[in-house]
């Protein structure tokens, strides 16, 4: 008999088989969660950094729309000018920045992109240093301008007739590689 009463007892400290899979249950479903929200968050953490492919993609496609690209104003005029646009302007960097975020394909985050103008920059002829975060990858952006009298821009005038004032048109030449200027 005493072998049958230790075994009534001990047993009675065991969890039933039924409590026992609940349990089993509710930690596997439990891990599951866990590792799912793992893979969620190193998924946002990607998309705020840029990778090397992303950076080369964005700057290849963003020198192709500016190569060729035309805009009117005075060649030089920048360096604080209100309205001034193109090299040597005071928005220059930002433009880059702009243009290389705009061709990121979705994919890479909207910021992160910085284009620092490498010396000489003169109105004429500008060269970038393009970095992103999250990357080690540089790129160099090169962009020269030069007047284009077909791109002139001749507004109206205040009889209804042509304007006696012509704005210059200038034509963007850019071009990109890998690596800092």
């Amino acid at each position: 008999m005493p072998r049958n009463t230790m075994a009534a007892s001990s047993g009675a400290y065991l969890p039933s088989l039924r409590a026992f899979l609940v349990g089993r249950i509710t930690f596997l479903v439990m891990a599951g969660i866990m590792v799912i929200g793992a893979f969620r968050v190193m998924d946002a953490a990607a998309e705020t950094e840029w990778s090397d492919d992303e950076l080369a993609s964005a700057v290849r496609q963003g020198t192709a729309q500016l190569d060729g690209s035309s805009f009117v104003g005075e060649l030089g005029a920048g360096d604080g000018d209100a309205g001034a646009t193109g090299p040597g302007s005071a928005s220059d960097a930002t433009t880059i920045e702009d243009v290389v975020r705009e061709h990121s394909g979705g994919e890479a985050p909207p910021s992160g992109v910085s284009a620092e103008p490498v010396e000489p920059h003169t109105a004429a002829d500008a060269r970038y240093t393009v970095t992103a975060s999250g990357t080690e990858a540089t790129f160099c952006i090169s962009v020269r301008q030069r007047r284009s009298k077909a791109d002139d821009y001749q507004g109206v005038g205040v009889a209804g007739g042509q304007s006696s004032v012509t704005l210059p048109g200038h034509r963007l030449a850019a071009t990109s590689h890998t690596g800092p200027c």
